[in-house]
């Protein structure tokens, strides 16, 4: 189930995908999961771009307790660490979906870490 201190209030109007203009998504159909929730997403598409579409904004918290989110969108930030299939420090930004995938806020501490970050790639 999804952790709602970190969401609730940081989560817009689902359905934000632009459709209008002739913008229409190019991949499959397929689901991931976020927190214990399923969001729809599509293949070639980032972590990033399928959550801020299901009206997610904020993926985990700093050391401080603040919400953080996707804020560059372009890998230089690093705002938007999550945790994939159990291997912390991936950016949402960056990593493009795959049907099934576990994703879950970036956790601080040895509880949440998860296997060692991959190494930075383009």
């Amino acid at each position: 189930m999804m952790d709602p201190s970190l969401h609730t209030a940081h989560r817009a109007r689902p359905g934000g995908r632009l459709l209008d203009g002739g913008v229409r998504p190019s991949g499959a159909p397929v689901r991931i999961e976020f927190e214990g929730e399923a969001i729809p997403a599509y293949e070639g598409e980032t972590i990033a771009a399928a959550v801020t579409a299901a009206g997610i904004r904020a993926l985990r918290r700093n050391r401080q307790g603040e919400a953080r989110g996707v804020y560059c969108g372009m890998g230089a930030c690093f705002e938007c660490l999550v945790n994939v299939d159990g291997r912390g420090g991936q950016r949402a930004c960056m990593t493009p979906v795959r049907a099934g995938m576990k994703v879950r806020a970036q956790r601080h501490g040895a509880e949440g870490a998860g296997a060692p970050a991959a190494p930075l790639a383009p």
